[in-house]
């Protein structure tokens, strides 16, 4: 079996209140895996996780949202200014409890075609979560910059992780 996914990049947030900023994505795969391994700074139990493609701040984006906390929840939001990954543990949650996001991002390097996420989190809180999340980023601009963190891009705990990884077609 071929080796069809690559490390692009791995980092790992040294001190409170950072992101990851991915620059510099080489357009040579079909499509690219963000694997997060993270906590938030806010003072909640649980923060929701979302980055940027390209520097983007319009309201260029858009979601469905499928929730579970033992009920099923579903959302649906339009002509957001990020993608949205869902909840990730928070400085209010468990020490040391960190939360996972693994981010699929479809066909990123096309410039004919919007770009499609498949988004799957989970939190293990004293509440716990699962998310299913379908973003859309509504440019047709190729993916050479992903900024990831929180809804102010900036406010992971330190310790958390991030790996980008480049996908070949088998």
């Amino acid at each position: 079996m071929p080796l069809t996914y690559e490390p692009i990049a791995t980092a790992t947030i040294a001190s409170d209140g950072q992101g990851w900023d991915f620059t510099s994505i080489p357009s040579t795969y079909t499509d690219l895996r963000l694997v997060v391994y993270g906590r938030g700074t806010y003072a909640s139990t649980t923060f929701g996780g979302s980055g940027r493609f390209n520097n983007d701040s319009g309201t260029n984006y858009s979601y469905t949202r499928l929730f579970s906390d033992g009920s099923a929840q579903s959302q649906r939001n339009a002509n957001t200014d990020t993608f949205n990954v869902g909840e990730l543990p928070s400085a209010n949650a468990t020490a040391n409890v960190f939360g996972q996001a693994v981010i699929d991002i479809f066909n990123y390097a096309n410039t004919t075609t919007y770009k499609t996420l498949l988004v799957r989190t989970s939190t293990m809180t004293s509440t716990s979560y699962t998310f299913t999340y379908v973003n859309l980023w509504r440019s047709t601009a190729a993916i050479n910059r992903i900024t990831f963190g929180t809804a102010g891009l900036n406010s992971m705990k330190a310790g958390s992780m991030a790996t980008l990884y480049g996908i070949k077609a088998a």
